[in-house]
Formats: C-alpha cells, sequence, structure tokens
C-alpha cells in the first residue's frame, strides 16, 4: 500500500465554497460600501466574477463598483480587505481531521500542494488546524512554481522521503491535480466538489475525503 498521501488544499482539504461565502458575508457587513448594493445582488455577481477562485480579485471589485456606479477607487481598499481576511474564513471539511489523523495514525507522512499565495495559504493552515498533520507544505509563491508543472510534485516527492509509487496525491482540479499528479508517476484521486467534470482518467474518484480511507489504508 501507500506510503505517504500528496494532498491539494482548496476544494480538496478546505471546502472553498463554503469559505467563500463566509467570507463574502463578512465582508459585505463590514464594509459599508458594499452595503448599497442589495446584498444577493452582491453574492451573485461577486460569485461570478470570482470564478471558482480563479478570477482576479482586484478586477472583479472594480467591476462590481463600476456596475453599480459607486467609487471605483474603493478598489484597493476591497481587494486589501480580502487579502487580510479571507484566510481567516477558511472551513475545513466536516470530515477534513477525522479522515487526517487516520491517515498519520496509520504511519503514513502527509504533504500539501497548493497554488496560492504563501502567507494566505498558510493562514488557512493555521486558522483551520489542518498544519501540524502535514510533513511538508509546498506553496506555489513560495517555490516559484505552481502545479501542473511536475518540478513541484518532484519536490514534494523528495520532501516527503517518498517515491511517485509510494505515493498518492488527491486533488479537486483534474489538469493542476490529477494529470500533473500521473505525469510524475503517481496514483492521483479525484475529489469531486459537485462540479461537473471528466473523471475517466483518475485511478479513483470520491465525493468525500472519508471515502479516500479504503483505498490508501
Amino acid at each position: 500500500m501507500f506510503k505517504a498521501v500528496l494532498f491539494d488544499l482548496d476544494q480538496t482539504l478546505l471546502d472553498r465554497k463554503r469559505t467563500f461565502r463566509h467570507f463574502i458575508e463578512d465582508q459585505y457587513q463590514r464594509q459599508t460600501v458594499l452595503q448599497q448594493i442589495p446584498y444577493d445582488l452582491f453574492v451573485k455577481d461577486f460569485t461570478v466574477l470570482d470564478d471558482n477562485g480563479y478570477g482576479a480579485k482586484d478586477r472583479a471589485y472594480h467591476a462590481m463598483l463600476k456596475k453599480y456606479g459607486l467609487d471605483t477607487g474603493l478598489t484597493d481598499m476591497l481587494y486589501q480587505d480580502f487579502r487580510g481576511n479571507y484566510a481567516l474564513c477558511a472551513q475545513p471539511y466536516p470530515d477534513t481531521h477525522e479522515v487526517l489523523q487516520a491517515i498519520r495514525d496509520a504511519g503514513l507522512k502527509i504533504g500539501i500542494v497548493t497554488n496560492g499565495v504563501t502567507e494566505t495559504q498558510k493562514t488557512k493552515l493555521d486558522v483551520t488546524g489542518i498544519g501540524p498533520f502535514a510533513d511538508t507544505v509546498l506553496v506555489s509563491e513560495e517555490e516559484g512554481i505552481k502545479k501542473p508543472n511536475p518540478e513541484i510534485f518532484h519536490r514534494a516527492l523528495k520532501r516527503i522521503g517518498h517515491s511517485a509509487a509510494e505515493t498518492v496525491f488527491v486533488g479537486d482540479h483534474p489538469e493542476n491535480d490529477v494529470r500533473a499528479a500521473q505525469g510524475v508517476g503517481m496514483k492521483a484521486i479525484l475529489k469531486l466538489d459537485g462540479d461537473e467534470v471528466d473523471t475517466s482518467f483518475a485511478n479513483h474518484v470520491v465525493s468525500d475525503l472519508r471515502s479516500l480511507l479504503p483505498l490508501i489504508l
């Protein structure tokens, strides 16, 4: 069986959709300029502009302020508020800690490989209590490369101390996580997050973290 598990972070160990909703509710309550936009429209528009985490947040705020005739000079203030407070709203999935503990109890090493800003991603790990479970954490900004670049996977394997054949990767992104991990010789498990994606190429597919355990232990 496997000797190590490498995880993606957002939408794999962390519920990004719940985190995002938690943050925008909090920001709307704190920033009076946003309250000039009806709440339901703010949530709807910002969710579309966010593009499941891939949209540029500064552009999203600028577009929304412009759409509703508000001062676009406030764009940077809102963006900096996002950068400073979003990670504090991080929400793990209900079974995240239970599953990570079971993996540790079984003697497997755990690593996390995530694309993002170093301070933001590490704050998420601290706030959610996930950090102590990880033997190594690689964040794209800190590494200077990001998934799906194979080098970041090679670095993770070296730091975790196991070969690709001994390690399984778990992630939600078909290309950045699953195909990229398979490309360096790992088995890869696709964790579904509600979006419709092609699952045919994944070694296994799960809809919740608890379902991982019989596949890797």
